[in-house]
C-alpha cells in the first residue's frame, strides 16, 4: 500500500510545479480521484486510477488546448452525438477520459471517465 501512495505523490508533485494548462473538474468526485489516489482506486480500480492521473498530468503539460489535439499517444479526438463539443482521450482498454475546452485557451474541463462500450 505504501508504494501506491508514493506513486501517487510522485505523479502529483512532479507535475504540479511544471504544469502549464489549468484543469477544472466537473464535480468534486472527479477532482478527488485526481488528488487522492486511494479514492480514485476505489472509484475506478488501480489500473484506471493510475491512468487517470497520468493522462491528466500529460495533458496539463501542454501549452494550449489546441496543442492537445497533437498529443498523439492518447488518441485525442473530437466526439459527436450526445458528447458533441467534447473531446476524448483514450486511457486503458475501453476507457476514455472526456474533456472539453473552456473559454480560456490554456484551460480544460474534465467531464467524465467512461467505458465507451457501455451505453
Amino acid at each position: 500500500m505504501e508504494s501506491l501512495r508514493e506513486f501517487a505523490k510522485a505523479l502529483w508533485y512532479d507535475w504540479v510545479d511544471g504544469s502549464i494548462m489549468d484543469v477544472r473538474f466537473r464535480g468534486n468526485k472527479m477532482e478527488r480521484c485526481y488528488r487522492e489516489f486511494s479514492y480514485g482506486q476505489r472509484m475506478f480500480g488501480i489500473r484506471l486510477a493510475r491512468s487517470y492521473i497520468r493522462v491528466i498530468n500529460a495533458l496539463r503539460s501542454v501549452d494550449t488546448f489546441e496543442l492537445l489535439k497533437q498529443h498523439r499517444p492518447y488518441r485525442f479526438h473530437q466526439l459527436r452525438h450526445q458528447h458533441s463539443g467534447r473531446f476524448a482521450v483514450n486511457q486503458t482498454g475501453n476507457w476514455r477520459l472526456i474533456i472539453e475546452a473552456t473559454e480560456q485557451p490554456d484551460e480544460f474541463l474534465v467531464h467524465s471517465v467512461e467505458d465507451y462500450h457501455e451505453r
